[in-house]
């Protein structure tokens, strides 16, 4: 083999090396995307738009953090309840839904630092003579997200014979059609998610005070990944203090109209 032809044949060895070596790298970047799981119907934290596209803090916080620390993120939505076993059983690797931490989620997922923390009450029609807890009697209906540690509070209650029913529902926007359409008496859930629906129909709701038995720690929001997912929580760990450090998270809850977690 001459010179000539020795050094095409090197040449176009090396270039296919180097095209395996990139497609190799390139492989390796794919597996950095992640599969968040929410629950759509929690605005202004997550629900769906006119087009038809996920919208909200919770998605653009994700997404900030995952920028910051060289991930992607692929969302996909499920019913609340579904979130839990969908981490667990491997088919996602994240949640971000408004989610807190209790000690009974302790056992299927870790949590992260806490991003949010979301008081606890009650939302009723305007004309309502609900006020307050005080006014709920053992005939009351109060329709809440099933799943949630909302649910949890206000079944206690339940069992202390200080409300009727509660309406366990999938989606949140339900639970508010059912209070309009006078199938319950009060909502209950989150203070910035009550907001927000209040914003939009000054002239229809109204706040109707605490939930009483709800516990101040278990109002802050968290994201969740698997148990044994410690690489994908130090990541969230850190993205989230980078983004509540560079102003990205205060800017997010501008842009949302919450006020944001306190922190340096």
């Amino acid at each position: 083999m001459n010179k000539n032809v020795f050094k095409k044949v090197f040449l176009a060895a090396l270039a296919c090396m180097m095209a395996f070596m990139l497609a190799s790298c390139g492989s390796s970047s794919k597996e950095e995307t992640y599969i968040a799981v929410t629950e759509p119907t929690y605005p202004p934290f997550e629900s769906t738009n006119d087009d038809g596209k996920l919208v909200g803090f919770d998605i653009d916080l994700i997404k900030a953090i995952a920028k910051d620390q060289g991930f992607k993120v692929k969302m996909k939505t499920m019913s609340f309840d579904s979130l839990v076993p969908a981490v667990e059983a491997g088919n996602a690797d994240l949640i971000i839904a408004g989610f807190n931490e209790t000690p009974d989620r302790d056992k299927h997922v870790q949590f992260s630092d806490p991003y949010y923390d979301a008081g606890q009450y009650y939302m009723v029609m305007k004309n309502s003579a609900i006020n307050s807890e005080s006014d709920f009697t053992s005939s009351t209906k109060v329709a809440v997200q099933m799943g949630t540690t909302t649910d949890d509070y206000v079944k206690e209650l339940q069992k202390e014979g200080k409300i009727g029913e509660v309406k366990e529902l999938n989606e949140y926007s339900t639970c508010v059609l059912m209070l309009e359409n006078g199938d319950v008496d009060a909502v209950a859930g989150d203070m910035p998610v009550l907001d927000e629906y209040m914003n939009k129909k000054a002239d229809t709701y109204k706040l109707a005070g605490e939930i009483s038995t709800a516990a101040d720690e278990d109002s802050l929001m968290k994201i969740a990944v698997g148990k044994d997912n410690d690489e994908l929580l130090d990541k969230i760990n850190a993205g989230l203090k980078d983004v509540m450090k560079d102003g990205t998270y205060d800017k997010l809850c501008k842009k949302w109209g919450i006020t944001g977690l306190d922190h340096e």
